[in-house]
């Protein structure tokens, strides 16, 4: 089985992956600034292990874990392409090794396991995909204004009301 970003790009080249033709345009670099800006959208639901890759696929909320931790492999002794399922028993996190330092740092903030299948799913809109809520992840966001806070001029002095 592939990773995510593998197996979901031959069928939805547009969010995950960078088709090849976009590469060879000269596009593919802006592609994949667009992809991660995307990928704010998405989140990863763990359930039983079975879909998501422990060290290459985004399920952690550290990212990657294979790009932030290129030793945990080894020093866990759990293959490159290994399963999720194979650190989740009994719907419980169960992690070999737990001393070592790159296990103990991804332990730390590990993401609750939902139970069922794993899952990709949409944050925006409700949960609802549409282009408008995909468009709305690309647009600038105003700061928010205290509208508790006391009035001031261009200089800062405060206005009185």
């Amino acid at each position: 089985m592939g990773s995510v970003d593998q197996d979901l790009s031959a069928e939805t080249e547009v969010y995950l992956g960078c088709p090849a033709w976009l590469g060879a345009l000269g596009a593919g670099n802006r592609f994949l600034k667009l992809r991660d800006e995307f990928r704010r959208g998405i989140s990863f639901k763990v359930g039983d292990g079975s879909v998501f890759l422990l060290w290459q696929d985004p399920w952690h909320p550290l990212g990657i874990l294979i790009k932030r931790y290129p030793r945990a492999p080894r020093v866990t002794r759990l293959h490159e392409r290994t399963l999720l399922q194979e650190v989740i028993h009994g719907g419980e996190w169960v992690w070999p090794r737990p001393t070592a330092a790159e296990v103990m740092q991804i332990m730390t903030i590990t993401p609750p396991i939902q139970g069922g299948p794993d899952a990709i799913e949409w944050n925006a809109n409700r949960g609802s995909f549409s282009a408008s809520s995909a468009l709305e992840l690309f647009q600038p966001h105003p700061p928010p204004v205290d509208m508790h806070g006391p009035c001031r001029d261009k200089t800062g002095n405060r206005i009185s009301t």
